[in-house]
């Protein structure tokens, strides 16, 4: 079932921020709102004890070479990656061990539409790394944020990940 947050409400931010500590979350609505919701978050959830929080620009990793350029800027890596999902799978592994990492990817929709099969395997490694984090104790999760209007082929990709904890929130304001 869908949250819907309204961002113009008092509590939606620790409610959300401790949901992104249990899920991994694909948040719709439109671009502004979305920018709000994704600061909010990433200042929130910088507040944790012993958490990293890596964002990635969808709009400016419209192709492979791009988003392996971010992921490597992103995270506290400290060096150019091949650009491999082995070498994507390292990265987002990472050489730091923080209890907590999360990637909020910006205008996941970019990505989405102009690197289909990068994008699905790049959302799996995020998925396997996870589940691999788990294990040792430690909570890797990946926060997609997206516009509407590629809402619903994102969804047709995230029911077929049905053994991962995926939570989807349609993001709004009403003032």
């Amino acid at each position: 079932m869908e949250e819907v947050v309204n961002i113009y409400t008092d509590g939606w931010i620790e409610k959300i921020a401790k949901l992104s500590l249990s899920d991994h979350l694909v948040c719709s609505g439109k671009r502004s709102d979305l920018q709000w919701f994704g600061t909010k978050l990433i200042q929130r959830l910088g507040n944790y004890p012993d958490s990293e929080i890596s964002p990635i620009y969808g709009r400016l990793a419209i192709d492979f070479d791009d988003l392996c350029y971010q992921l490597c800027h992103a995270t506290p890596w400290g060096f150019d990656i091949g650009r491999n999902f082995n070498a994507i799978r390292d990265v987002i592994r990472g050489e730091s061990t923080p209890k907590n990492k999360f990637f909020i990817i910006y205008d996941a929709q970019c990505l989405y539409s102009n690197e289909f099969k990068s994008f699905e395997k790049l959302f799996e490694i995020f998925l396997e790394v996870a589940k691999e984090k788990e294990k040792t104790g430690n909570n890797l999760k990946v926060i997609l944020l997206l516009e509407d209007k590629e809402e619903i082929s994102v969804r047709k990709l995230l029911r077929r990940k049905e053994k991962y904890r995926i939570e989807t929130i349609k993001v709004i304001q009403k003032g």
